[in-house]
């Protein structure tokens, strides 16, 4: 079987419009035998973030830099 190509998806919230909207989108209906998903977030708490984590994608918080 070949390998996955993994996708970063940056940035998403927990907001439910815009490019959240759209990753999120992307990775309800991608083929997941082809694709590795992980998130990153500059928000602390992510809401869906256990449902992310069930399918096997990472969630990455990431601080602001000052």
């Amino acid at each position: 079987m070949p390998e996955k190509i993994n996708v970063l998806q940056f940035p998403i919230g927990n907001t439910k419009g815009g490019v959240t909207h759209y990753a999120l989108n992307n990775w309800k209906f991608i083929d997941k035998s082809k694709f590795h998903f992980d998130f990153a977030t500059m928000s602390h708490y992510l809401s869906i973030e256990q449902e992310i984590k069930a399918t096997g994608a990472g969630v990455y918080h990431i601080t602001e830099y000052a």
